[in-house]
Parts: structure tokens; sequence; C-alpha cells
């Protein structure tokens, strides 16, 4: 499938691959970008921007006044998730069953192959959650490392 269209929102299809992150360069400034790795990313979905104000609140079955579309937390996001969940759970026989289907963030490398594939619009001062967790350097990272 090319894309999946899930509550109003369109998932795009991305193709397995595999990409480098991380910095082999030395000095202290690059300490946390090290050390540069492969990271072979499975066959994925993944929508074409952040989710916008109007998605949240069709999403949420709420009206979000104009300044919350950046007070994200985990509550607001968890809830997002279980809802596109259950969501995709109900469609689940008209998807391939080759795969399991979950919907959640994508991991660092994940953003990265999808936007190195042009499949992504990347926008200034715009804010995007991972998957990933926050870690000082790539030899202990949670998902990628």
């Amino acid at each position: 499938m090319e894309h999946i269209e899930l509550a109003g929102l369109e998932f795009h299809h991305i193709e397995a691959g595999s990409i480098f992150i991380g910095e082999n360069k030395g000095g202290w400034i690059y300490a946390s970008q090290r050390p540069k790795h492969e990271v072979r990313c499975p066959d994925f979905y993944i929508t074409k921007t952040p989710l916008n104000l109007e998605q949240l609140s069709s999403i949420l079955g709420t009206d979000l006044a104009p300044g919350d579309d950046t007070t994200w937390n985990s509550e607001r996001l968890a809830a997002i998730i279980n809802i596109l969940n259950e969501q995709i759970t109900e469609i689940s026989s008209e998807l391939s069953s080759e795969y399991q289907w979950e919907i959640r963030c994508p991991t660092q490398s994940e953003w990265v192959h999808a936007k190195n594939l042009d499949k992504i619009i990347v926008e200034c001062k715009a804010k995007e959650i991972l998957a990933d967790a926050v870690s000082s350097n790539y030899r202990g990272a949670m998902m990628d490392g």
C-alpha cells in the first residue's frame, strides 16, 4: 500500500533502507554525536508533516485553543496514540497480515531516512517528538545505539 488513511491522517509508505547517523569527528563539541553508525530501518509509514492543531482537535474530539498546539505532554501524546491504535485495530483486516501494526512516534533513524527520501516536509520552528529517549551519546542510545 502506498499510503494508509487513519483518523483523517495520511500515512505514507517508506521502504526499508539503511542510513548512517552520528559523527566520528574528534573534539568535545561532537561528543554527543559519536560514534557514527549504520541503522537499518524496516518498511514503515509516516505522515508528511507534524500534526497541526486542527488534526489534534479532530483526533481528540475537542476544540483546542491556538496556544495549545505547543503544549505537548505525555498524557496528550498517550491519548492520541491510544486513539489511533484503536482505530488501526478496527481496520487491521484491510491491512497486510505479514506486519504487526502499531502507531508510535518515529525513531531518529526513521525520521532521517524519511527526510533523506523527501517523504516528509521539514518546517522551521516545528516541534517533532521522536520515539528515541534522550541520550548523551550513541554508545548507549535507547533505540538506535
